[in-house]
């Protein structure tokens, strides 16, 4: 076996003449080696804020898959062109008059793809609903979807986990972000385990076939099974397996039933506890001309929502974004297109220089989707002169404090001193954002990782040693 500082010279020699002429940190140069890692899949930028050259930059020019990271520059460009207090609407039409409370007609619900319409929320709009006057309907309940066409999204195209929140298509009305939420509870007095769903669904089926043990609760002893039988007429899903005792209270996430179908089941059961009454059925169509407007029903603000999107790194919430900057843009009917090319035409009037770059949905669930380490850190350069950039850094997570970071980073000296976004898919770990050093200065970093098993641990070592390196300096 050759001798770990010849390797690490060969490496360094390497990393010399063919990638930006800089070497790799010694700490990460030897994680490379020591692993068996080849540089080539690697683009690294790190620049101190006000600087006109980087401090380090290799592999910076490549295209590579960034991963959730991506979503930096659909929040941002958000922030930018929809405005901080840009909000969501979604709208009920009537086709008739009331008389006494009694809607004698249909009732039409607009959505208009606000990324954040959870349980509660969505109960406040029916509750607000009837105390504007409509409490029992005569007709239908009809959802109207036109102000948003998302391609043909085939969701477990990425991992074959279609049921998975993540995989969730956009939808311009996306009730509790397409998921229901399923609370597992063990009762050792009857031996048997209760399922219960959040947001209530009247009409969702639910086939319990767990099996209750008395085994401790380990991360690998709950191994419960969600099989789909159908996403239609409110979803049926059969749940199986053994759940231990120990485990107490448990909550898993699946995407069961289609867009409208589980809407019908919630609108169904939350407007009937609140008193309501529907004589006819929730489904899918269009606005007549001659309808009007009877209530609408505001957003979050957007400053709020990238705030969610960024820290919880929410696939959904970013794609409903995209859609609205397209349809903000370009007219309604939002497109994944559209916005792509209002991303696209943001960057280019930012003056921003980015060959190459390609953005498939603007969450960074893509095998498709490139960027370099350096348009990256070049855009978040840009970003931190910009008026709302305040605004920006906020909804990023804070290293070993909070979002998809709180626990990484803790007891280290980079430990509440970033606002870093991680990405992760297979074979691909990424890590973008700002970093204030102890000494007062402010760097941009980005690191773009694309090798085989990288995602597997590996991945975040290298990280954490560019970070260790970079606050030694």
């Amino acid at each position: 076996m050759l001798n770990l500082t010849i390797l690490l010279a060969t490496f360094s020699l390497f990393s010399v003449s063919h990638i930006n002429a800089q070497p790799l940190p010694p700490a990460v140069a030897a994680l490379l080696v020591e692993n068996d890692i080849s540089s080539a899949g690697l683009g690294i930028f790190v620049q101190e804020v006000g600087a006109t050259e980087p401090m380090l930059a290799i592999g910076d020019d490549v295209p590579l898959n960034p991963a959730s990271v991506i979503k930096l520059l659909t929040t941002f460009v958000a922030l930018e062109q929809l405005g901080p207090s840009h909000q969501w609407a979604t709208d009920a039409y009537t086709d008739t008059e009331l008389s006494t409370g009694t809607l004698l007609g249909n009732l039409y619900i607009r959505g208009g793809a606000d990324p954040y319409l959870v349980t509660e929320r969505f109960w406040k709009f029916l509750f607000e609903l009837q105390l504007a006057g409509i409490k029992h309907i005569k007709g239908d309940v009809i959802i109207d979807t036109d102000s948003y066409r998302p391609d043909n999204i085939n969701p477990g195209q990425l991992d074959d986990q279609p049921s998975r929140p993540y995989n969730t298509p956009p939808n311009a009305l996306l009730l509790n972000l397409g998921v229901s939420y399923f609370w597992i509870v063990g009762d050792k007095k009857t031996q048997s385990v209760f399922i219960g769903t959040d947001p209530p669904n009247r009409k969702l089926k639910i086939t319990n076939s767990v099996r209750l043990t008395n085994d401790i609760c380990t991360p690998s002893s709950e191994r419960l099974i969600f099989e789909i039988i159908t996403r239609e007429n409110g979803g049926h899903v059969k749940v199986s397996g053994d759940y231990p005792l120990g485990c107490g209270r448990s909550l898993h996430a699946r995407r069961v039933a289609d867009p409208i179908s589980h809407i019908d089941g919630v609108f169904t059961e939350i407007w009937g506890s609140l008193g309501g009454t529907l004589a006819g059925k929730v489904r899918n169509g269009s606005i007549p001309d001659d309808a009007k407007k009877f209530y609408s029903y505001a957003s979050l603000p957007l400053v709020d929502i990238i705030r969610l999107t960024n820290k919880f790194s929410n696939n959904v919430m970013a794609r409903q974004i995209l859609l609205t900057l397209g349809a903000s843009k370009f007219g309604e009917p939002g497109t994944i297109l559209k916005g792509r090319k209002a991303i696209n035409g943001w960057v280019e009037e930012a003056g921003l220089n980015v060959p190459n770059m390609f953005i498939e949905n603007g969450a960074g669930l893509s095998r498709k989707t490139r960027v370099s380490a350096s348009q990256l850190g070049t855009f978040l350069l840009y970003a931190y002169q910009r008026p709302l950039i305040a605004e920006f850094i906020a909804s990023l997570p804070i290293s070993g404090i909070d979002g998809t970071v709180r626990k990484r980073f803790q007891k280290t000296p980079s430990a509440g001193r970033m606002h870093i976004k991680t990405g992760t898919l297979d074979n691909v770990r990424a890590l973008a954002g700002y970093v204030l050093r102890n000494d007062g200065k402010t760097y941009v970093i980005v690191s773009l990782h694309n090798h085989d098993g990288i995602h597997k641990g590996i991945g975040t070592k290298i990280q954490d040693k560019l970070i260790a390196w970079l606050f030694e300096q």
